[in-house]
This record gives structure tokens, sequence and C-alpha cells, in this order.
């Protein structure tokens, strides 16, 4: 994963992940404006009154968008699952709960892993705390590979190879559910996984591909109402920080995952046994049931999207000031890719130089 996001705001209540709490609190602090109107009828109360009245309505209407984008998925017949996961810990993030249920299922479940550490003992460690966290699933296949380019690295032969090497697997395993991250430009390596698959790899027929959402610099009002909200609340609410899922960046359902007290327990224990990478934060921000939009055939875009001019674009460039410490407080996610010097990923520019 691999992701350097900036922590809650101290002194602040978080809430993660219940988004109708933020409503609440908006109609909570916009009563309280309405009473001080009423018996002050003075020019701030009122400006203050109408601020508060729009930011409810935002509120209202991202928790409007969730519902409506947002539904529940049933896992509950065994099946050939193939986890693509570019760090071992991304895995369970994507997929873990799809793991859980389909072993508990009698299915077959394959882990490929894509990508490790330049440093030998920290790709030992890795390996190991992949192996520690699938054992306590039970019967899963994991196949360590190091093939992904480096972050930083661009080369057309590894990206081919990598296709080569899946689609080696794919044959051999012939999987009926696959799961891979979102192309969404929050890792570098994440995006160039999604697109080995999307565009080089022959698909078995029948095969249900899912993408799977973890974190991204992209923004907005329609497909991002997680986002809104988490805005919303460090604008408009003193004391709470609100922190949402992933979210995709189209209209496609987002389908949550159905998991039992059980199978979430064990998903946020497997995903503490990733000490290297920050075990405990990784539960809270990652422990909630499995999140992912059905793949669908589409065009080649070399980004996710248009990044020149977007919200991220311009925050890349206000961390470059002065207001860098308000900017990562108030909008605590990355604002370009991870393995990028600047930017998202561009697909046309990590095949461009063979090496």
């Amino acid at each position: 994963m691999e992701e350097n996001t900036h922590l809650p705001i101290k002194l602040r209540l978080q809430i993660f992940r219940k988004p109708s709490l933020i409503t609440v609190f908006l109609a909570l602090y916009l009563s309280i404006f309405i009473i001080f109107w009423y018996f002050n009828k003075s020019f701030i109360s009122l400006a203050l009154m109408l601020v508060y009245i729009f930011a409810l309505a935002m509120g209202i209407y991202a928790l409007i968008m969730i519902y409506s984008k947002e539904r529940e998925i049933v896992f509950d017949k065994p099946e050939k699952l193939l986890i693509v996961a570019p760090h071992q810990d991304d895995c369970v993030i994507c997929a873990g709960g799809f793991g859980i249920a389909n072993v508990r299922l009698g299915g077959e479940t394959h882990i490929v892993f894509l990508s490790h550490e330049s440093k030998e003992d920290l790709a030992d460690i890795r390996r190991r705390e992949a192996e520690e966290s699938w054992g306590l699933v039970g019967s899963c296949n994991l196949y360590h590979m190091d093939i992904l380019p480096q972050k930083c690295e661009k080369s057309y032969k590894k990206i081919y190879d990598t296709a080569d090497r899946i689609q080696t697997l794919i044959d051999q395993i012939q999987p009926t559910m696959l799961f891979i991250p979102l192309f969404e430009g929050g890792h570098v390596q994440h995006d160039i996984t999604n697109y080995v698959i999307s565009y080089l790899v022959k698909k078995p027929n029948g095969l249900r591909i899912f993408e799977c959402p973890e974190y991204s610099p992209y923004f907005s009002f329609i497909h991002t109402p997680h986002k809104v909200l988490g805005i919303l609340s460090r604008f408009f609410l003193v004391f709470v920080s609100y922190f949402g899922p992933p979210e995709g960046l189209d209209r496609r359902t987002m389908f949550n995952l159905k998991m039992s007290d059980y199978e979430l327990a064990l998903k946020k224990k497997m995903l503490s046994t990733f000490r290297s990478q920050g075990g405990d934060s990784l539960v809270t921000r990652f422990g909630y049931p499995d999140r992912v939009i059905e793949w669908v055939e589409k065009p080649y875009k070399s980004s996710p999207f248009a990044y020149k001019y977007s919200l991220a674009y311009f925050l890349q460039l206000l961390r470059q000031t002065p207001l860098a410490w308000l900017v990562k407080r108030l909008f605590p996610w990355e604002y370009k890719s991870v393995g990028l010097t600047h930017g998202i990923t561009d697909m046309n520019d990590e095949l461009s130089n063979i090496s």
C-alpha cells in the first residue's frame, strides 16, 4: 500500500465510515445558529445560519449520493478466487473478506504479490507477515513474485513480463473471480497492476473481475461523497473530523460485502499482522467490509482522471507554500500518486522507456 496519509487532527472527535453522523452534527450546529439568530437578529448570526443551511444541504446531498450508489453484496457459494496485489497488505485491504468467506465455503483462494521491497530484510519480513495473515484464514495459495517495475522506474519490458506471468497463472488456475486494485491514481504500482489485467491479459469466458479502491487524490462532488462529508466536517464542525472509506471515480455501483462479526474481526486481525506497514493504523483505516466495483471493459485512458486543474493539483501547489500545515489538516489525503515525484499515474509515461 505505502500511502503517506496524514493522521486525523488531534483534539477532534474522529468518526470513521459513519456518514449519517456528520449530517446529524451539521443539523445540531444549524439549530444552535437558528436559536442564536432568533434572539440576536444580527447580520453575523444571519450569515452563520445561512452558511450552516448550505453546509447541511451539502451534507444531505452527499448522504443521498452515498445511499444511491452503494449496495450490499452477498458471497454465498465457493469460487476459484484470484487476488492480484502489488503489495502484501493490499490483498487483505482489497479482498480479505472475500478470501475469508471463500475458504469457509470450501472454494480455492489464490493470492499473488507482484512487488517486493528493494531491501532484502524488509522483503523477507513482509513475506512472513503475508503468510502469517493468510495463515489465520486457512488453506490459501500464495505466490510471491518480484516482477513489477519499482517506484520511479520506467520499464516497458517489466510491465509486459508481468502480464505474461499473470497470464500463465490465470491459465493454470482458471479463476472464476479476480480482484485487482482500482485504477485511481493513488499508487503507481496499483495502477500498473490494473492496466496489466485490463488491457494485456486475456480473460477466460465467465470470469468476473472486481476493482478495489484503496486511496486516491481524486475529488468530485458527484463521485466522492464521503470526501465531501470529510471536508464539511473539517470546515464546519469545530471538534469533529470524518474519515470515509475509499470511493470510485465514476457512476458504477460500489458493492459492500456482507460480512459477519466474526469475519470482520478476522479481517482486522489479518491487517494487524502487517506490523512493518503499521498494522494498527491499517485496522483503523481499512477495517471495514470489502468494497468492490465490478470491472467493465472500457476505452484506454493513460491516467485515471484529468490531474491538471483538479483539486489535488491545486492542493499540491499549496503544499509548497506557508499554508502547507493547514492544507494537510483540512485535506488529509495524498495529492499525487505514491511512487511518483509529482502528478498522478500516466501509463503512456510508464510505457515510454524500455529497460
